[in-house]
């Protein structure tokens, strides 16, 4: 009786804890500012983070090959001030499902396209079940950016002059 109790308790805390977690979930593959700022915004929407560092299959497909490898980029998420409980090797389309499975009721991403490996826009299902948190993105400042640099600084005798010093962006 006393452990039937318990674990209604339990189902309790866990649909309590449901409703106070977020989801947000990336690449992270040389984290800079942008993927900072956008881990504090989700944050700042619910009491508890969990952030998804996707697994290196399912960037291959839809990004090419992230620099930083898995065990790489969780530490570097893992170190954030702002990060409640970290899943390593996530999928890169989030559902409800995944969701369940972390115990988040949202998903928070940027308000740039987010688009899977299939072309489908990975917020519009989540959206339309309203289990998604849009937070404002970081511009001025990608990993794409970053590499492209330092292509260019690697490569800089190799390429004509018009590629060697792009101008940068400013972020805000």
């Amino acid at each position: 009786m006393d452990h039937g109790r318990r674990q209604e308790q339990s189902q309790e805390q866990k649909a309590i804890e449901k409703a106070n977690s977020i989801y947000i979930d990336g690449c992270f593959d040389l984290c800079h500012c942008g993927h900072f700022n956008a881990i504090r915004q989700a944050s700042l929407l619910n009491e508890r983070l969990v952030v998804g560092v996707n697994s290196e299959t399912e960037i291959i497909a839809v990004k090419g090959p992230p620099i930083l490898n898995a065990e790489e980029r969780c530490a570097i998420i893992e170190s954030c001030k702002w990060v409640t409980k970290i899943e390593p090797d996530t999928p890169y389309t989030p559902s409800a499902e995944v969701l369940d499975s972390y115990n988040c009721e949202y998903y928070a991403h940027g308000d740039d396209p987010a688009i899977n490996a299939d072309g489908v826009d990975i917020c519009e299902m989540l959206r339309k079940i309203n289990r998604f948190k849009e937070i404002k993105r970081t511009t001025g400042v990608s990993t794409t950016d970053i590499t492209g640099r330092m292509l260019r600084i690697v490569l800089k005798d190799q390429l004509p002059a018009s590629v060697k010093e792009a101008p940068r962006q400013k972020f805000l």
